[in-house]
């Protein structure tokens, strides 16, 4: 995993709100990380701090796929 993920804590959580997977601040504090638990996350577009994502894959065998594209004008 990218060191760049290792600023950005994330928890994923099903539709009933049960955490599936997380990728935390430190590695070393992950409980359920994704590389564990085998999940596979799709992200298409969003918007988040006014930076607009455009593409996000993160699957089991580690691939990584991240396009990012500057502050909307």
């Amino acid at each position: 995993m990218p060191t760049f993920f290792e600023t950005f804590p994330v928890v994923l959580v099903d539709e009933e709100g049960i955490v599936r997977a997380d990728v935390p601040f430190r590695r070393a504090e992950s409980k359920y990380s994704v590389e564990q638990v085998g999940v596979t996350v799709e992200f298409y577009g969003g918007e988040l701090n006014g930076i607009w994502m455009l593409k996000l894959n993160l699957e089991l065998s580690k691939k990584w796929e991240i396009q990012l594209q500057g502050n909307r004008q």
